[in-house]
């Protein structure tokens, strides 16, 4: 399972498939789905994962971005031809919480609007 909240949220914030960053997210995407284990039908697979992966962002984007503006230089150059974007930190904050909320957004419709998240450091 955590392999694909990764691949989700890889895809979700079109981050390049580095070693790093994997690691940075598999990371917090085991807290995360230890955290947020629910009971759900097949049917609401896909949006579970969805909200796990928006979680998984939401905690480790400050640590990613901070990677990324650390290796700035050799990744320009192993991806040329991609535009690199390093956000401000209060760019960064505004993700975190635009990722949480997705995820909140998720997981009330996964439990009917009863369910409440609670705020993910």
């Amino acid at each position: 399972m955590v392999r694909r909240i990764v691949e989700r949220a890889l895809r979700l914030a079109g981050l390049p498939d580095e070693a790093r960053a994997r690691q940075i997210l598999e990371e917090n995407a085991s807290l995360i789905y230890e955290k947020y284990q629910l009971e759900i039908a097949e049917e609401q697979e896909n949006l579970y994962i969805y909200a796990l992966a928006c979680f998984t962002l939401a905690s480790a984007l400050p640590a990613l971005h901070t990677f990324y503006i650390n290796d700035a230089p050799r990744l320009a150059k192993q991806y040329a031809e991609t535009d690199m974007v390093f956000l401000s930190p209060e760019e960064v904050s505004e993700a975190v919480k635009h990722y949480r909320q997705l995820g909140e957004e998720a997981i009330s419709k996964l439990r009917g609007g009863d369910f409440n998240v609670e705020a993910i450091p």
